[in-house]
């Protein structure tokens, strides 16, 4: 029986330990990793996969499998505050940010070999693969040290014949397709087979290397026949050409899709030499038997069947199944899911190839639980005051265990938890769960609001005085104070009160408060249908009457103000999140006032004699100025509205009813009813997606109010104004009993704009009339109207994240624009954060109202880079992926590469680089060389430099100077200083950057002779090249180091000279060389001058004062720095301490040890834990510092247990000398120090035997004594 099924892996799967059957045969097994390099990008957004290779089968038998694996990254998803980030490899991997999980960079997978029906799964922990980082860019090495090949040039070479001892230098990769064409083509970077291999020209290689990755592509099963051959170059160098026949399977006519997310995996079995051919047969047909059995056992995938047919057509279009076709298919299939949001899918497997139905294997991502993480304003993790199913009760069904992570859920998800307004910040993380293979764990982190707050806004008004001008005396203030108390029992209960008074000195008059008390749940949290939500207050209002106004046809009328007092209770059921139903009772007393605060009976208007008629309708039932009444109210909502692309869309319901009980003056007994109802139609069917166009939309409105049984003037139903008909003032139509509004508005989209026109008309029905002295008649008002009008609004509605957002005018967004450049001039980088943040809204809950203009995306992401944010730079990543104009602006993607290079993540620089769609300005390119230069890669640098000339960028003087930087910062500065010579052949002259950098990495290397060499040089070329600032800063530790403060002294003369000793860096380095040569009052003098001081600058002056005995000075110089407003750093309370230390203030210390915790957020590290240790034993406080060592959270190192020795010698403790002595020992067994320390204090005790012994211990040990040395000058 001839077995011809196969199947192909796209397995993220990790590499589990192999099972051997034994037996005879040739078959091996093969598991490794061959991370994939960045040619391509993957189409419709989707960075390209990685590669890594699973197993093989025999190559010559045609029942045998052929597997392979091709891991897949996950896609970085981004929509709104969510971002599934990548910060691995060039390729993916990495932690995510607030909608967190990284992508990429897989090792290889298991994968048992195919018989008939294809093979089996891989080895476990696939989801710590994608999760998972990787290195900044996997194929390049470290060195860039390479052999030539010593060969004749351009022959062909076979890697057997390459030297093993030698480092091959690549500088060029070929494909060519021995199938293509008939007889065989070379094949350019867009073939999706560059991406199985790693190597990259400018790379170097051993021969072990490049035998390794031709194994690897031997054994991968995308070749039948793939061969690597080398050329030699005459410069040295190899080219290397990749020859492959593409593997081919019979034609299906078949598709299958299923999900083995939470299935157990198999590990990765293989043939033994052992074997006999019917045990191998045996051993085949129980695989398929294994297959057959875990597709049957396999949930279906939600892919539907419209993309299924989509599949089957691309099959259908190739006579046979190639690998080029199923790379497409997992391709198309992997849009869909990301498309959809299910950004955790991915496709691991193809199985069943040569038969007639081939079987797509997804991990979906299957939710396997939820956790719930509170932190505090640092991002510790701390107990929260929320009860959990207050929380889970708000997420949506879609993000619970047993369904798939959808990125909209997590949406829906921000958006019901931030509607609790409990919480500052909300992430919601995915990450894989470590006890369930495939499966996602999603993580809720939440930042509480403080329990309790309280606000005070005040305003001023200026009255006339007694004599009609104003004074002092005249002038109100007024304003409102309100408090919260939120979240009582962690059960969302609040008490909220508030007092409003336009003339505190005399509240009376108008005085307002509220105080209301929230009870949600009153069934219980754990009935998530269910949330009746019971609220009671008190209150006291005052407003300005719209029954009373004048009509357009006569004089102003006298204001008549309605005050009410009362109570009032009410219980609300929201039976979906559409549609509530609230209930309650309401008891007031309303009095209606004029202008002087005096109780009004009636309305009055202006007579042709200037008086006023007091015969007006009454203003109040009872006719006394003064009704009280009691009713009962209901509201029942129904608001289907959505955002699409920034504008409104649906319909919205609205009916409310007021029933009086007849209890109070002249018993009331009424019933007011109105109905709202609003449609928003999308005129073009917009469809819903970022960066879609804004719909056109017709607005449709109608409103019907009215009134049976008794009806006070005040609350009569009025015409006009804002929400009523447009074009007339409150209240200008009419006040009547029965009221019907209807409104249509057309919204055009143009651009940024919306142009809009409407028609509205209200009318009384007639019941003018029917109002208790009929305040329309009296008013002279006409009681219906018509208004029309256009309109323009200006700038895009945000688009949706959280809630309903308003839009800003032009000039608003030009503020907030000002607002955020000049924050970032002046240094406030957090300030900016805050501002864009606000401006954006991108973070939940925050009320922002623009959509970020081009330049202000760099200027943040140039914030997060000074505060070392990743987390707040991830987000605008998010930003930047969800707006196509911002994805494509090579600003963002420059200022982007920038923010991961200063915040360390070179591996996320690098795939910012490898996605940009266009790479042709050289300032791209030096930003990734910088990155690499500065964070010790200068081998990548200078391959980067390379394949920049290769392309046609030719290398300016910036690039250069980035190249050499990086070596000189590597200590390589030989390296350095042929670059120079070559940066010269190249017609570059070497400018004041390039010594600088050249200094600086000798300074930084403590190769502080060649530094001053290197300044020595700079000077002696003349005016060509003089030093700057930053060279003067850069020298002046190279004499300060070794206390050369001649030679100091001569430099800082120079910056007189050249006008630079004020600058900041110049004059901070000054202060340090000074206080490090021991001249204090020289560096105190200096520091005294300086106009601005750094942190820098303080802890190099606090430093000198405590090492030069001054320590009462350097704890009142910090007490100066926090008056200054200064922050104080960990170098500060390290120098701050030392000078308790030395100066025995014992108690100051102590304080300020605990203070630098909890006042200024700095956490303790060893040096800070030596200083105390130091501290205390000065004082004789052996055993406190012995048992705060005890205490430390962190091992303690050799200044630790050395602080305690010398203490103990000094002391005369000789059994804690023992116990401190013995750890230094441990902790550096090759150090004589320990021994010699103890020594000393045992012949301070008179132990002379132990003091022979602890000699002979040093002798038979061979223990190290550390060479001492001093600084001698001479004239030599």
């Amino acid at each position: 029986m001839a077995l011809t099924s196969q199947s192909l892996f796209f397995s993220p799967l990790a590499a589990g330990p192999s099972r051997r059957v034994r037996g005879r045969g040739r078959s091996t097994s093969v598991s490794a990793a061959a991370s994939a390099s960045s040619h391509n990008s993957q189409p419709h957004g989707h960075p390209q996969q990685p590669l890594a290779v699973a197993s093989s089968s025999s190559k010559s038998e045609s029942k045998g499998s052929k597997t392979f694996a091709l891991a897949s990254a996950i896609t970085a998803a981004a929509s709104g505050a969510f971002l599934l980030a990548s910060s691995g490899g060039g390729f993916g991997g990495g932690a995510g940010g607030p909608l967190g999980g990284g992508g990429g960079g897989w090792g290889a997978g298991g994968g048992g070999g195919g018989g008939g029906g294809g093979g089996g799964g891989g080895g476990g922990g696939f989801w710590s693969r994608i999760f998972s980082g990787g290195a900044a860019h996997a194929d390049e090495k470290s060195s860039g040290d390479w052999d030539p090949h010593g060969l004749p040039a351009n022959i062909n070479v076979p890697l057997t014949k390459l030297s093993g001892l030698k480092r091959y230098k690549i500088s060029e990769l070929k494909f060519f397709d021995r199938a293509a064409g008939g007889g065989g083509a070379f094949t350019g970077p867009e073939d999706s087979f560059f991406e199985m291999v790693t190597l990259q020209p400018g790379g170097v290689y051993t021969k072990s290397q490049l035998l390794k990755e031709l194994e690897t592509l031997v054994s991968c099963g995308m070749f039948e026949r793939v061969d690597l051959e080398g050329k030699a170059k005459p410069d040295g160098t190899l080219g290397l050409t990749v020859s492959f026949v593409e593997s081919v399977w019979s034609a299906a006519k078949q598709f299958k899709c299923i999900n083995v997310g939470l299935m157990s995996q198999s590990g990765q079995v293989d043939f033994d030499q052992d074997m006999t051919e019917r045990e191998k047969m045996d051993y085949l047909r129980k695989q398929e038997r294994d297959y057959q059995q875990r597709v049957r056992g396999a949930k279906p995938c939600i892919l539907p069947d419209n993309v299924r047919g989509e599949v089957l057509g691309m099959m259908k279009k190739q006579e046979k199944v190639s690998a080029r076709l199923l790379q497409r298919i997992r391709d198309h299939v992997q849009k869909w899911y990301h498309n959809e949001g299910f950004v955790c899918a991915q496709v691991v497997n193809f199985g069943n190839l040569n038969t007639s139905e081939v079987v797509c294997e997804v991990v979906e991502g299957d939710i396997t639980k939820v956790e719930y993480q509170f932190q505090d304003k640092l991002g510790n993790f701390v107990e929260g005051n929320t009860q959990i199913p207050i929380i889970d009760r708000e997420l949506p069904q879609q993000l619970r265990p047993g369904h798939i992570f959808n990125i909209g859920a997590g949406k829906q998800a921000l958006k019901n938890i931030n509607s609790l307004a409990l919480f500052s910040n909300i992430e919601v993380n995915p990450r894989p769960d470590e006890t369930k293979e495939g499966g996602i764990v999603v993580e809720i982190k939440l930042k509480e609001l403080e329990p309790k707050s309280a606000e005070v806004s005040t305003e001023w008004s200026i009255v006339p005085g007694r004599e009609g001008r104003p004074t002092l005396a005249s002038i109100q203030p007024g304003g409102t104070v309100s408090f919260e108390h939120r979240n009582i029992y962690g059960l969302n209960r609040s008490i909220v009160g508030s007092v409003t008074s336009s003339n505190l000195l005399n509240p009376q008059d108008d005085l307002s408060f509220k105080l209301e008390y929230v009870h949600p749940y009153l069934d219980g949290v754990d009935d998530r249908n269910k949330n009746r939500t019971f609220k009671t207050s008190c209150f006291n209002t005052r407003k300005l009457s719209p029954v009373f106004v004048a009509g357009p046809n006569m004089d102003e009328a006298p204001p008549v103000w309605v005050d009410r007092v009362g109570f009032k209770a009410n219980i609300t059921e929201s039976f979906t999140r559409q549609s509530k139903f609230t209930y309650g009772l309401v008891v007031e007393e309303i009095t209606t006032r004029d202008e002087t605060n005096s109780i009004c009976t009636h309305g009055s208007r202006a007579m042709p004699s200037g008086g006023l008629s007091m015969d007006g309708p009454p203003t109040t039932l009872s006719g006394t100025g003064i009704d009280r009444m009691a009713f009962l109210q209901a509201n029942i909502t129904r608001d289907n509205t959505e955002f699409v692309n920034g504008a409104v869309i649906g319909d919205r319901c609205i009916f409310q009813l007021d029933q009086g009980l007849g209890i109070g003056s002249k018993n009331p007994f009424f019933n007011r009813h109105q109905l709202t109802l609003t449609k928003f139609v999308n005129l073009n069917k917009q469809e819903k997606g970022a960066g879609k166009p804004l719909p056109a939309v017709l607005v449709l409105h109608g409103h019907y109010a009215g009134c049976v049984g008794d009806l006070p003037s005040y609350d009569a139903f009025t015409l006009g104004g804002p929400y009523s008909v447009r074009g007339y003032g409150m209240g200008e139509l009419g006040a009547s009993r029965n009221v019907l509004e209807v409104a249509s508005e057309l919204r055009i989209p143009v651009r940024n704009t919306y142009v809009y026109g409407f028609v509205e008309h209200g009318t009384d029905l007639g019941s003018s009339k029917d109002v208790k002295g009929n305040p329309t008649e009296f008013f002279r008002r006409v009681g219906h109207g018509s208004s029309y009008g256009l309109g323009v609004k200006l700038g895009l509605p945000q688009r949706y994240t959280g809630s309903d957002q308003r839009q800003m005018c032009p000039a608003k967004t030009s503020s907030w624009m000002r607002q955020l450049t000049s924050s970032s001039r002046q240094g406030h980088h957090g300030d900016v954060l805050r501002l864009f943040f606000t401006g954006v809204r991108l973070q939940a809950g925050s009320r922002g109202t623009v959509d970020p203009w081009p330049g202000a995306v760099p200027t943040a992401l140039r914030a997060c880079a000074h505060l070392a944010d990743v987390a707040s730079g991830r987000l605008i990543h998010a930003l930047v992926l969800t707006r196509p104009a911002l994805a494509s602006d090579a600003v963002a993607a420059t200022a982007l590469l920038d923010m991961y290079s200063k915040c360390g993540l070179v591996a996320s620089a690098r795939k910012v680089f490898d996605e940009m769609a266009s790479r042709g300005d050289p300032v791209v390119w030096n930003a990734l060389l910088a990155c690499y230069a500065r964070h010790g890669l200068p081998e990548h640098a200078l391959a980067l430099a390379v394949k920049m000339r290769g392309i046609g960028l030719c290398p300016d003087l910036v690039t250069w100077n980035i190249v050499v930087s990086g070596f000189a910062l590597a200590g390589d500065d030989l390296m350095a200083g042929d670059l120079v010579g070559a940066m010269k052949d190249d017609g570059f002259q070497p400018d004041v950057v390039t010594w600088t950098s050249r200094v600086s990495g000798s300074v930084l290397n403590f190769q502080y002779g060649r530094a001053r060499a290197l300044f020595r040089a700079m000077m002696v070329a003349g005016g060509r090249v003089l030093p700057s600032s930053a060279t003067i800063s850069t020298i002046l530790p190279a004499f300060a180091n070794v206390a050369d403060v001649k030679h100091g002294k001569e430099v800082h003369g120079y910056s007189v000279v050249a006008g630079v000793e004020q600058e900041l860096t110049v004059s901070s380095a000054l202060v340090d060389m000074y206080a490090k040569c021991g001249l204090v009052l020289e560096a105190r003098r200096l520091f005294d001058k300086m106009p601005q001081r750094s942190t820098v600058t303080w802890n190099s002056m606090i430093f000198g004062l405590a090492n030069s005995g001054h320590c009462q000075e350097a704890v009142g110089l910090f007490d100066r720095m926090l008056r200054d407003g200064a922050k104080p750093d960990h170098l500060t309370f390290t120098a701050v301490l030392t000078a308790c230390s030395y100066g025995g203030m014992v108690e100051v210390g102590k304080i300020l040890y605990r203070a630098m915790q909890v006042e200024y957020g700095v956490e303790p590290r060893l040096e800070h834990y030596a200083c105390m240790v130091h501290l205390l034993g000065r004082a004789g406080r052996l055993d406190e510092a012995y048992g705060f060592i005890r205490a430390m959270p962190l091992e303690p190192d050799r200044f630790v247990w050395g602080a305690l020795l010398g203490a103990c010698r000094s002391h005369g403790n000789i059994e804690l000398a023992e116990l401190a002595a013995s750890r230094l020992l441990a902790v550096e067994p090759d150090n004589a120090a320990s021994c010699l320390l103890l020594s000393s204090a045992l012949a301070n005790a008179g132990k002379q035997d132990d003091v022979f012994k602890i000699k002979r211990l040093v002798k038979r040990r061979r223990l190290k004594k550390l060479d001492s040395y001093s600084w001698v000058e001479t004239s030599l």
